[in-house]
């Protein structure tokens, strides 16, 4: 159990606040309440928020279930010194202004009668402060100026915390799922998750994944200014190399121990996912904007792309496609959601403001929860075919998702400040 073990003492005022909720109604809007990593935990396992500020997480249970949904909220990569030490001020990068609790009306974490198949789960919320879509292990990362990227660290004090102080050592079955970062992290980290519930609480427990807007990158994409002057030089491998230098952390060992020496290309999930072993439901937009506009920079575009623009956003397409079917092939049980929208992951959730997306006469709620339950839909592409000639042809995206709940806005992530 760790040393979390010696520490329940510690921590029994935070849950006696949280066996609070054992008796309350579920309502429409789900509340979960703030648990910080008490000082000895935030040592032991090094888990903590970029300016070192304890790191913790929001919870709420339900005495009659042995389901849990874990889920890694969003808020982009923190790739340089000066975004990183800008993060230190903000609930990105520190814990000193985290609310006392935090809801969700609409993603995996929300109540039942609000659509979401996974609502009478008991639920955590894991805060997004360390900016390294939790792979980081390093309390004093040299390339950020000596900031915390401990982002797989605070999930390690997760688990063994969860064990110690609630009914988690009775799970018996895992929802494991996270936006834009938080769903890049849940790719990194399913099947070491999945072995350590399995090690330390339930060797029985079932535990599948559903990142939301986190497949970066599909292979072989090129920045727009590049790709519009004629150049057509891919991005996402020289990325990963970077991305690996700036942030090292956990990697899949199953892909490093395969890649050897080119082990860093691990952080592209195209190159990890074959490596995965855990059940996987991705759900994914055909055209991500957050990838589009962000990372590759094409300001030009939109739903209703021209010219060059157009003709990139094609080529993204047919790569991100492309990325999608090969994760099918490469896996067992495994499911792909996406819809041809035009949107990062604000639609890819389980309510949402207006009709959501519907693929195959399916929602990606309906989707989710039958392959969930009864494991239904396995090798399933739930991609959205468009005619001949037409880009982004779903009808409806839907939207009003939290795929980062709690955050601002509750969408897509922030921006990045400027360097």
């Amino acid at each position: 159990k760790g040393v979390v073990s010696l520490l329940v003492s510690a921590t029994m005022t935070v849950m006696g606040v949280a066996l609070l909720l054992l008796v309350i109604p579920v309502s429409a809007k789900e509340m979960l309440l703030k648990v910080m990593f008490p000082p000895e935990v935030t040592v032991a396992y090094s888990a903590m928020c970029l300016d070192r500020t304890p790191a913790g997480y929001y919870l709420s249970t339900r005495p009659e279930s042995t389901g849990w949904v874990i889920y890694l909220q969003g808020g982009g990569l923190c790739f340089a010194k000066a975004d990183c030490m800008n993060r230190t001020g903000t609930v990105l990068g520190s814990s000193t202004q985290w609310p006392p609790n935090m809801t969700d009306s609409s993603n995996v974490l929300s109540a039942t009668d609000d659509g979401n198949p996974f609502g009478s789960f008991n639920k955590v919320w894991v805060p997004y402060g360390s900016g390294d879509c939790f792979t980081g292990t390093s309390t004093s990362n040299a390339h950020l100026g000596g900031l915390a990227t401990t982002g797989h660290n605070v999930l390690n004090a997760l688990i063994d915390h969860l064990i110690n102080t609630t009914e988690f050592h009775k799970v018996t079955h895992v929802l494991f799922s996270g936006g834009s970062a938080g769903g890049i992290g849940v790719f990194h980290n399913v099947d070491w998750l999945s072995d350590t519930i399995k090690a330390r609480a339930n060797p029985a427990a079932i535990v599948k994944a559903s990142p939301q807007g986190g497949f970066f990158l599909p292979r072989g994409l090129m920045l727009y200014p590049e790709y519009a002057a004629g150049i057509r030089i891919p991005l996402d491998i020289a990325a990963t190399y970077y991305i690996h230098w700036l942030e090292g952390g956990y990697m899949n060992e199953a892909c490093a121990n395969a890649l050897g020496p080119k082990k860093a290309q691990c952080w592209d999930v195209d190159v990890l996912q074959p490596y995965l072993r855990t059940s996987l439901f991705v759900a994914q937009n055909q055209f991500d904007s957050e990838q589009i506009e962000g990372q590759l920079e094409c300001s030009l575009c939109s739903y209703h792309p021209n010219g060059t623009a157009r003709a990139f956003m094609a080529d993204y397409k047919s790569r991100a496609v492309a990325s999608l079917q090969r994760f099918l092939a490469d896996g067992e049980d495994r499911v792909v959601w996406a819809p041809a929208c035009f949107k990062h992951c604000e639609n890819l959730c389980m309510a949402h403001t207006e009709s959501p997306a519907i693929i195959g006469g399916k929602s990606y709620a309906a989707s989710l929860g039958a392959w969930f339950f009864n494991g239904s839909g396995a090798g399933e592409a739930y991609i959205q075919d468009c005619p001949p000639g037409d880009l982004i042809c779903t009808p409806v995206c839907g939207s009003g998702c939290e795929c980062a709940p709690g955050s601002p806005g509750g969408t897509a992530d922030p921006p990045t400040p400027p360097n």
